[in-house]
C-alpha cells in the first residue's frame, strides 16, 4: 500500500476510532471518519488475540490486498481504521475481500457494481 495511503500517527488512529462511525461483524470492525486528505487513508489493527506474528502478518496482508483492489471504488476523503478478529486468520482473500466490501457498503463508501463478479 502506498505510503500516502497510510494512517501512521497514532493520533490519527485514536481520532478515526473516537470520532468515526463503527460498523462490524463477525471478522473485523471498521472505524470511518471524514478524513483531512483528498483521499483516503487506512489502518489496519491486528491485536495479539488474533494470534502470533505470523497470524497477525498474514491477516495484515490479506486486508492490504483487498483495499488495494476495493479503494478504485470507493468515496474518497475518509480515514479508515480495520480491526482485525480472530475469525479471519483462517479465511481465504477473497471472503475478506467480500466481507470488507459489505462493511464498505454498509458505511456508504462503496456505491459502484461489485468487482470481479
Amino acid at each position: 500500500m502506498e505510503r500516502r495511503l497510510r494512517l501512521r500517527d497514532g493520533a490519527d488512529f485514536r481520532s478515526a476510532r473516537r470520532s468515526g462511525r463503527r460498523y462490524g461483524s463477525k471478522l473485523m470492525r471498521i472505524h470511518v471518519s471524514r478524513g483531512r486528505c483528498a483521499h483516503n487513508r487506512y489502518g489496519l489493527v491486528a491485536g495479539r488475540q488474533v494470534g502470533g506474528a505470523v497470524q497477525r502478518n498474514r491477516v495484515r496482508r490479506l486486508l492490504r490486498e483487498a483495499l488495494r483492489r476495493l479503494d478504485p471504488g470507493l468515496l474518497q476523503g475518509h480515514d479508515l481504521v480495520i480491526v482485525a478478529h480472530t475469525a479471519l486468520v483462517g479465511m481465504a482473500g477473497s471472503g475478506v475481500e467480500r466481507e470488507l466490501q459489505r462493511l464498505l457498503r454498509k458505511a456508504g463508501l462503496y456505491p459502484g457494481k461489485v468487482a470481479g463478479t
